[in-house]
């Protein structure tokens, strides 16, 4: 009976300091996982085992030399799209620092005349509640923020700026920190003969809620 009750004791300990353990590292295990990138693929015909390895991961990789190639238009049901993963809603710290996001930047084309150029997209931008799924065992559904279809200039650098209010304040980390994810679906290319869509880098532009002070959330760094 005794050893029972020992047993029960010890788990229930065991329990506590996982759940206290995994809340205090949250924020340090959540910033060093690296941020996925999923896309309909380099192929005419949608396949789900390319969304990881096909070549969307290189808007992310930090080399501009790289470039996302994604088949245009695809078979998928909801069209040419990718889906990554770019920033936090809060800088680390205690409290954790709101921050606002300002917009979007991206490289379009896979070279400076390059003739793969996106025309127009649509893009969301998605919030999911911070956590780390390896240790919760699930993933939190995502909310969508925001969604505008933009119309692209034709050239290499785009920016699109968004207006919206600074996310809210934090009192302790996870709480009200979400991780921020872009979804680009697109639907014209100023070549649509080419059957391609290219981005050679996406950048998360914000700013510190109270001083201002702007952040590029660069490819290839880490949350």
């Amino acid at each position: 009976m005794r050893t029972g009750i020992a047993l029960a004791l010890l788990l229930l300990i065991v329990s506590a300091y996982q759940a206290f353990s995994f809340r205090n590292n949250l924020e340090r295990d959540t910033l060093k996982k690296g941020r996925i990138v999923l896309s309909t693929g380099d192929e005419a015909t949608f396949d789900a085992a390319k969304n990881r390895e096909g070549s969307a991961r290189l808007i992310l990789d930090g080399d501009p030399g790289t470039c996302a190639n994604l088949y245009f238009p695809s078979n998928h049901p909801e069209g040419t799209h990718l889906i990554a993963e770019l920033a936090l809603t809060h800088d680390p710290g205690s409290p954790p620092q709101s921050r606002k996001l300002r917009g979007i930047k991206f490289l379009n084309g896979c070279t400076d005349t390059g003739n793969d150029r996106i025309k127009k997209l649509e893009i969301s931008i998605l919030l999911r509640r911070a956590n780390d799924p390896d240790v919760e065992k699930i993933i939190p559904e995502p909310v969508e923020m925001l969604r505008e279809t933009v119309e692209i200039p034709d050239r290499s650098v785009v920016w699109i700026p968004f207006d919206v209010a600074p996310f809210p304040a934090s009192p302790g980390y996870p709480d009200h920190v979400s991780l921020v994810i872009a979804k680009i679906r697109i639907l014209e290319t100023y070549h649509p003969e080419q059957h391609r869509a290219g981005i050679r880098e996406l950048y998360y532009v914000d700013l510190d809620a109270s001083s201002r002070r702007e952040r590029i959330w660069s490819p290839g760094e880490s949350l």
